[in-house]
Order: C-alpha cells, then sequence, then structure tokens
C-alpha cells in the first residue's frame, strides 16, 4: 500500500488496524487506492469480530482507531457504550 495517499493520522489507523488484524483489509486498501477516504471510517468499525463473534474490546479498538483517522485523536474515547 502506498502511503503517500494518506496524512499521518490516516496512516497511523490504518497501520493500528493492520498490526492488530495481521494485514490491511481488502476493502480498505481499495478505499485508499480509489481514494474514498470518507468511507474507511465504517469500514473500520467492521473489524470488531473474533470467530464470527462481535467483540467488545474489538469495537472499542476499532472506535479508537476510527477516532485516529476522522479526528486525529490518539486518545481513546472514555465514553463508548455499546449497542
Amino acid at each position: 500500500m502506498r502511503s503517500e495517499h494518506l496524512n499521518q493520522n490516516e496512516y497511523d489507523a490504518i497501520f493500528s488496524l493492520a498490526f492488530n488484524t495481521g494485514s490491511v483489509p481488502k476493502k480498505i486498501r481499495q478505499a485508499i487506492f480509489q481514494k474514498n477516504k470518507d468511507a474507511i471510517p465504517e469500514l473500520i468499525l467492521g473489524f470488531a469480530a473474533a470467530n464470527g463473534q462481535h467483540q467488545l474490546g474489538l469495537e472499542r479498538r476499532r472506535l479508537a482507531e476510527a477516532n485516529i483517522w476522522n479526528e486525529s485523536s490518539y486518545i481513546a474515547p472514555n465514553n463508548f457504550k455499546p449497542d
């Protein structure tokens, strides 16, 4: 993946996701290459399951990564309430 399409906080969010999932998911790579940056936070939030089960901890992590992407905020939201 070519990082010149991303600013620092976007790169950091994708790096965190890749580090924690093992790779950059195909849907996210496609959105980056198509320069569809508005879709990426929602795509990040879609990776909050393990073994087909939704995981609260993964949801929190994905929310933090989406927050890095959107807001350049490296502080995890502490007001997270699960649905």
